[in-house]
């Protein structure tokens, strides 16, 4: 057991690994969890979905959209894609390198998704990911709008 994990290991973070972008339909707007997470949305922009990836960005979204699990029994999709997701956005992600780490994708994967939110589109990727954009670049709190 213990091989098998290293090898999981090694495939997760140390496999080619791409940023993908793909478009979602406004109707997410009226989920308030995806509005929670865009504070500096400015109306009429476009939503999108922001993740890195080993797969390739269209076997990704097929993940995402037909709510593929792992073998073991494991979501791998995101509900937001999963409900709204359209299509792939490859002007926003075409001259993204690929990366050799897990690590390095996260880093580009985040700063694909403070640009996009920079413009005022509304953006959804990792929580955490989500969190220290606002934090960072100071998007007004939803209560904090005039």
């Amino acid at each position: 057991m213990g091989s098998y994990l290293l090898l999981l290991y090694a495939y997760y973070y140390f496999m080619p690994r791409t940023i993908y972008v793909i478009k979602l339909d406004e109707a997410v707007l009226n989920e308030p969890s995806f509005r929670k997470y865009n504070p500096q949305y400015k109306e009429g922009k476009k939503c999108y979905y922001v993740g890195e990836s080993g797969y390739t960005p269209e076997r990704r979204f097929e993940i995402h959209k037909n709510r593929i699990k792992t073998n073991n029994g494991y979501n791998q999709h995101n509900e937001y894609v999963a409900k709204y997701g359209l299509c792939l956005t490859p002007r926003q992600y075409h001259k993204i390198p690929t990366y050799g780490t897990s690590a390095e994708a996260k880093l580009a994967e985040k700063e694909t998704a403070r640009k996009l939110m920079k413009r005022g589109h509304a953006v959804y990727c990792d929580k955490g990911m989500l969190k220290e954009i606002i934090d960072e670049e100071n998007f007004p709190l939803p209560s904090q709008k005039t």
